[in-house]
């Protein structure tokens, strides 16, 4: 197997890749290019560029510019972008049977995050129309922007306590099936006030600002909560 046919984990190769896709895949790489000029509509175009010394690199053509720019010059993000474009629309053949992201809030502006998740349901969808198999993506995140793109159903809490690890599905608390059917709070709000965790939360929250109802009653239920002088008498109105 070449140096360029599988991405590495860490993502080192990913010039080298995109010139393997480029060339054995020409649709897989057109349909990257595609998505990044349509979020980019200053980017024209991916490059890959062979060197003599048996290198690649990867640099972009962009409106306004006479010269390309080259990877180096571009924001980690931007690569880690190109990067998870390329696996989301891998072909089939290379594709795997789990597909594993960390954090991609790290990398991402919080509005490309909800890009991401939209396109790996389209991919998906395309291969179950397909009749392909079906590739399991799980994400890890500490981010509640990116959990609003995702139904109860979909989340798998993860926490650590004693040394041993506990995963369990928030979707088994009904009073958060509730609260998400009446629209009364998403799932990044229930991830801010701690009502995913498996066991209530022992950090205390401080809240120095208007909230609404919902808010309230799940920090109530789920943990503990500091209150300023202030938003005491709005919890007495709300809740009495």
């Amino acid at each position: 197997m070449s140096l360029g046919q599988v991405l590495q984990p860490g993502g080192d190769n990913v010039s080298a890749w995109l010139m393997w896709l480029q060339a054995h895949s020409p649709e897989s790489f057109r349909r990257v290019n595609e998505v990044i000029h349509d979020l980019f509509s200053e980017v024209v175009q991916i490059n890959v560029i062979p060197t003599p010394d048996g290198r690649v690199h990867l640099a972009t053509r962009e409106k306004g510019l006479k010269r390309a720019t080259n990877v180096w010059q571009t924001s980690d993000g931007f690569i880690a972008l190109i990067a998870l474009l390329s696996l989301i629309y891998v072909p089939p053949e290379l594709s795997g049977t789990v597909f594993c992201i960390e954090e991609p809030e790290n990398h991402l502006h919080p509005k490309l995050l909800e890009t991401l998740v939209g396109l790996l349901r389209q991919v998906r969808q395309e291969a179950l129309e397909a009749g392909l198999p079906l590739t399991q993506i799980m994400l890890t995140t500490q981010s509640p922007y990116l959990l609003d793109h995702f139904s109860l159903d979909e989340i798998v809490w993860v926490e650590k306590k004693n040394g041993e690890t506990f995963a369990y599905r928030p979707a088994n608390k009904t009073h958060l099936k509730k609260l998400i059917a009446d629209e009364e709070l998403g799932l990044g709000d229930l991830m801010f006030t701690g009502a995913l965790a498996r066991r209530k939360m022992n950090a205390g929250l401080v809240v120095e600002g208007p909230t609404d109802e919902a808010v309230y009653r799940v920090l109530l239920r789920e943990g503990k909560i500091l209150l300023s002088f202030a938003v005491l008498a709005e919890l007495y109105e709300v809740l009495s």
